[in-house]
């Protein structure tokens, strides 16, 4: 018998990155649509601060526009030209970096520096 997968357990903060990331793929948050973080405190239970650090992951993932003094909105959907030479893009970056490292494992201090990222 095949040993059991170890359950990841997710952190609310990833729990809720992951809910607004469904909700924006999904189209329940439409594009150009205005967060409000009392809000989204309100909707998940929590304060204003985990809320901020997911609107920032979400952010850096392309998912969601933050403008200074403007709070935060569900960024626009490319056209298809646009989204064709994104997933060609990504695709190269990511191939680029599995083939690197092939060729340069990550050592135990590399993994810790990355996790402590």
């Amino acid at each position: 018998m095949a040993a059991a997968k170890p359950t990841k357990i997710l952190s609310v903060k990833d729990q809720i990155a992951d809910q607004l990331r469904s909700d924006i793929i999904s189209g329940d948050l439409a594009p150009n649509t205005k967060l409000n973080e009392q809000e989204l405190a309100k909707r998940f239970g929590l304060s204003r601060g985990p809320i901020r650090d997911v609107i920032l992951q979400l952010t850096k993932e392309g998912l969601l526009i933050s403008k200074n003094n403007c709070g935060a909105s569900v960024n626009s959907i490319l056209e298809p030209k646009l989204q064709k030479l994104m997933i060609n893009l990504r695709q190269n970056i990511e191939v680029y970096a599995i083939e690197n490292l092939k060729q340069n494992p990550l050592t135990d201090d590399d993994v810790a520096q990355l996790e402590s990222i």
